[in-house]
């Protein structure tokens, strides 16, 4: 998408050719005068061009009358932050141009246009009949942002507006009909697209016999990554036939199974032809076992692994073409398996209980052989017991929130890096109970028993502001501390006050715990329970009122602007700014909270937006029921900085903070650091796909840029949730540049150097 710095001329003389306005007053601001000026390449009028006008933020778009024979219009628009584009016959649009209003100003804005090339044709199908209703996107090369959409009409027609020179692609499509891409020049005219039906794809089983084989678990899976349409069969004698494909590669599973414990499955690609049937045989024909694998099953120690269950997996990646195939089978009291129809001599053996999730083998038995086969936890593991008071197992327990169920009362837990690794094990009757434990990978780890203990009663009441009038029906959590920062799952244990305000709770812990209340409107509560404490009268907080207006640093008020508050106790809220810059919001009295301001385009809008400005957050301490004012300005500064991964990873934060803040030596005070750090800017730096696509919106972000940075020294967070631990780098930097700096890092959880929460 072109943009252009126009904009932020128009800014200067306008804040020069008027006098400030004060913002103060909640008053609609008076509209400002602008005149438009449209020229070509040679600085000539263009008359009759379109203008086009977006709110800087995500907005419907606004068009406006036409240029006069000098090329000019005057309009008058509210002060702001806006987005310009002409339009007109014959050319391209112009650039994006952003604009900045500020109020009690006059403004001028100049925008060239390019001459356009035509670009017209039909649509028909393979008959030369015309296709109406098919949908064309026009994507020149030379506009990597820019999408050209329109429809063929009832005579198959369509005509491009605006297109540039050089090459582009031509996608078409209509529903019940095969996907045409074209890779072409512009100018085209009478360019005739053709537009074919959909086929189908018969696939006939044969299995090792070459006897028909009748297995309805068969698919297929297009290889096409927009591909959207459902697929389904039918049976039609020996045949699975599925019909109304688009034309296109196809990948093809073919299950067999030779016995109950084993699937041997075979892949294929095919391609499956536009307005043709497509047959394709998928056999197992001359597939050769290596017979059986037998084995006992141990642990590192020579234990028997009984009533488990052992896999093997053959074959390579499972989604290439070739034979694969699973065997999967219980073992004895003693440990011992026999494993059937074995394709080929697996790599290792995997086995699974409800003690032990993923242990792998050192090795795969040979054909033939009757021996130990020892198996380990794949990445460590750490294992216990939950016991009640009396010594005796506790079967059911929640282990970080899932049941577990196991009549010795054993649990399992990954290890795959070496850290800390703390869980709660909570049991109806019990008070719950927080486990931590040293984890090494490729080591099985023994915890010691958990004892679980009855707890102690706490109960109390839960006054208003007045700290007479009890609060009803208010949801009262109990947590321990970590765990209102936890980001896997929420605490569980919840008590509602009654009429009077009371609260009970049962099966309390003796370590320390938080009692955590968000009573909307009226407060909220946030109280460190000490480990005798059984009787509480807890007061909620009231509520203090935040209002100012956001302006980038040069009066002009922005619109639309997302305001989020972060406070302790993950009290959290959030609003946005209205048209004059405006925002007002509730937030906690008397909490540490930092105001985040962000700014730009949402991942999942894909209008035109100029490149996200920039704020920095502030921290505020509010008394409870007042009223405090406070304004942000965007930040002004040369340098940015860009850190970039080698992939895409949702399970990636990072956080920047001004100076040299060491590395937190707790967990809490790491929450508390994340709470205070700038986050990223919303800045797409990859290239938009052809079509919709769910993973180019929500599989996280490879790219974090911070813009509008002062010089000055820095330091970066990296951190990464992985495991139940969170695996965090520290990197300073050092601006000293005006421009762009890139930073290439690596993921934390593959750093050697990452320092491991909790702690």
């Amino acid at each position: 998408m072109r943009w252009t710095v126009l904009g932020l001329v128009v800014v200067m003389l306008a804040c020069a050719s008027g006098g400030r306005q004060a913002l103060e007053s909640a008053a609609p601001l008076e509209q400002v005068a602008l005149t438009v000026r449209v020229r070509n390449r040679e600085g000539h009028p263009v008359p009759g061009a379109a203008l086009v006008v977006w709110r800087a933020t995500p907005s419907i778009p606004s068009r406006y009358g036409t240029t006069d024979a000098q090329g000019t219009l005057r309009l008058s628009r509210k002060p702001g932050r806006y987005v310009f584009q002409a339009q007109a016959r014959g050319f391209v649009s112009s650039a994006l141009t952003e604009v900045r209003l500020a109020p009690e100003s006059e403004a001028g804005l100049d925008l060239t246009l390019t001459p356009s090339v035509p670009f017209w044709g039909q649509v028909v199908d393979t008959k030369g009949a015309p296709v109406e209703g098919a949908k064309l996107r026009l994507m020149p090369s030379s506009e990597p942002g820019l999408r050209l959409d329109l429809e063929s009409d009832a005579q198959g027609r369509f005509v491009f507006e605006g297109v540039p020179e050089g090459p582009a692609v031509l996608r078409v499509e209509k529903e019940d009909w095969s996907l045409t891409r074209l890779e072409i020049k512009a100018p085209q005219q009478e360019l005739a697209v053709v537009l074919k039906g959909l086929g189908s794809l018969r696939i006939q089983l044969r299995d090792p016999e070459g006897k028909p084989l009748h297995e309805e678990r068969t698919h297929i899976l297009p290889r096409d990554p927009y591909f959207q349409r459902g697929l389904s069969p039918e049976r039609t004698g020996e045949f699975l036939t599925y019909r109304q494909l688009t034309a296109g590669r196809y990948q093809v599973l073919a299950v067999y199974s030779p016995s109950e414990e084993c699937d041997w499955w075979r892949v294929v690609d095919v391609d499956v032809l536009a307005e043709q049937s497509t047959e394709v045989t998928v056999g197992f024909e001359g597939v050769r076992e290596v017979g059986s694998l037998r084995g006992r099953a141990v642990d590192r120690d020579g234990r028997a692994l009984g009533d488990s269950e052992v896999m093997a997996w053959m074959g390579g990646d499972h989604d290439e073409p070739g034979f694969h195939g699973t065997c999967k089978v219980p073992t004895a009291s003693d440990g011992r398996f026999i494993l059937p129809h074995v394709l080929e001599r697996p790599r290792a053996l995997s086995l699974n209980a409800q003690d032990k999730q993923n242990w792998e083998s050192e090795r795969a038995p040979l054909p033939g052989e009757d021996a130990q086969v020892v198996f380990q936890p794949s990445g460590g593991s750490l294992e216990g017991r939950v016991l009640g008071p009396d010594g005796r197992p506790v079967e059911r327990f929640r282990l970080d929130g899932p049941p577990r169920d196991h009549p010795q009362g054993r649990y399992g837990l990954d290890a795959f890096f070496p850290q800390t690794y703390q869980w709660i094990i909570d049991a109806d009757g019990f008070a719950t109970a927080l486990v931590r434990a040293e984890g090494r990978p490729n080591e099985a780890r023994s915890v010691p028993d958990v004892i679980l203990e009855t707890g102690r009663t706490v109960q109390g009441r839960v006054l208003a502001e007045d700290g007479r009038t009890g609060v009803p029906s208010l949801e009262l959590l109990l947590a321990d501390p970590f765990e209102l920062e936890n980001r896997i799952s929420d605490p569980a244990r919840t008590a509602i006050t009654d009429a009077d305000g009371r609260f009970r709770f049962e099966h309390v812990t003796r370590r320390p715990q938080v009692l955590r209340a968000d009573a909307k409107t009226q407060g909220t509560l946030l109280y460190e329970l000490k480990a005798d404490e059984a009787s509480v009268d807890l007061r909620l907080a009231p509520l203090t009122s935040l209002s100012g207006v956001v302006t980038d640093g040069a009066q002009v008020p922005l619109a639309r602007v997302d305001v989020n508050v972060r406070c302790e106790g993950w009290f959290d809220v959030s609003t946005s700014t209205e048209d004059t810059g405006r925002y007002a919001v509730r937030v906690p009295g008397d909490r540490e909270c930092f105001v985040h301001l962000s700014d730009g385009a949402h991942e999942d809008d894909l209008r035109p937006h100029p490149p996200p400005l920039a704020f920095s957050p502030q921290r505020i301490q509010l008394p409870p029921n007042s009223r405090q004012s406070l304004d942000f300005e965007a930040r002004q500064g040369p340098a940015a900085l860009h850190l970039r991964f080698p992939g895409a990873s949702e399970f990636l934060q990072v956080f920047l903070l001004p100076g040299t803040p060491p590395l937190p030596a707790t967990t809490p005070d790491l929450e508390a650091l994340m709470r205070s750090g700038f986050r990223a800017d919303w800045t797409p730096t990859g290239e938009a796909p052809e079509a919709f696509d769910f993973s180019y919106l929500w599989f996280g972000r490879s790219d974090f840029v911070y813009s509008a940075l002062p010089l000055g020294r820095y330091t970066l967070f990296i951190t990464q949730s992985m495991n139940g631990g969170l695996h965090v780098l520290r990197v300073p930097v050092d601006l000293k540049d005006t421009g762009t700096r890139l930073i290439t890092a690596g993921f934390p959880s593959k750093d050697g150097k990452a320092t491991i929460f909790p702690r």
